[in-house]
């Protein structure tokens, strides 16, 4: 029960921190699980190119969320290519 509070609170947390910052991308991030350790889901679409990105990240510890946003920026640009996310 804790754990799925934690991955909801991450997920809103994650999508937050996108939807202020980056107002030229669309996003969806949901809760999902890799190896049924916690994850989530995101997905975000490039509204200049309309090129989407898909990726899977496990939940880190809450003290450490500030930190894993460098790790969703980098997994999101690897996606896409080229940088979208300063």
């Amino acid at each position: 029960m804790e754990a799925n509070r934690t991955t909801n609170d991450y997920v809103k947390y994650v999508h937050e921190y996108l939807k202020n910052y980056y107002p030229y991308v669309e996003t969806a991030v949901w809760p999902d699980e890799i190896s049924g350790a916690p994850a989530i889901k995101i997905i975000v679409l490039d509204k200049q190119r309309g090129v989407p990105a898909k990726i899977k990240l496990f939940v880190p510890p809450e003290q450490n969320w500030h930190f894993s946003l460098t790790s969703v920026k980098n997994r999101i640009n690897k996606q896409f290519g080229y940088t979208v996310l300063l």
